[in-house]
């Protein structure tokens, strides 16, 4: 058992679920800098195994888009800023808190260059928080689209999504 399983399963046993599972497994992760890189690792091997990867006429390839949400995007954003520029054409933050019912997605930039983007998050579970992400960014660029959730910890069952962790084996 890895180090990230006996996390999950220590929290599991003081958090059963819901919302209070979440938050203390946000809270650990961000504290996990060889998580992030760890989860950063899984990323950059889809995008390859997609052949996602496009020149962009500089000596790098990067892909079109990445979103990060909340205090673990803020997280990442400042762990690794110099990866996230060199490996992606547009870096997108949103606000966190999007598994609330009554919250809305902010996107904290004044366009949108790119079309499809990979959903970069710390946990995922419905869908909720991309769905809700992927409404407000085709309110300003009616093409976008999430095609891919990379995340640390996956409770739920949807295809599109490569995580490190998943719940359902």
């Amino acid at each position: 058992m890895n180090f990230l399983d006996k996390k999950v399963e220590e929290i599991l046993k003081n958090h059963s679920s819901g919302e209070d599972f979440f938050n203390h497994l946000d809270d650990m992760i961000r504290g996990h800098k060889s998580i992030i890189d760890a989860t950063w690792d899984k990323l950059v091997q889809w995008c390859y195994d997609e052949h996602l990867w496009v020149n962009r006429g500089i000596p790098t390839f990067g892909w079109n888009g990445l979103i990060l949400t909340g205090a673990f995007g803020r997280a990442v954003f400042n762990y690794m800023p110099y990866e996230l520029r060199k490996t992606f054409e547009q870096v997108i933050l949103v606000n966190g808190g999007l598994r609330q019912e009554d919250t809305k997605a902010q996107i904290l930039v004044n366009q949108i260059d790119v079309d499809d983007f990979i959903l970069f998050d710390d946990s995922f579970y419905s869908g909720t928080t991309r769905n809700k992400i992927e409404e407000a960014l085709k309110e300003i660029r009616q093409g976008c689209k999430i095609i891919q959730t990379v995340c640390i910890y996956d409770g739920g069952k949807d295809p599109n999504v490569t995580s490190l962790y998943k719940y359902y084996k």
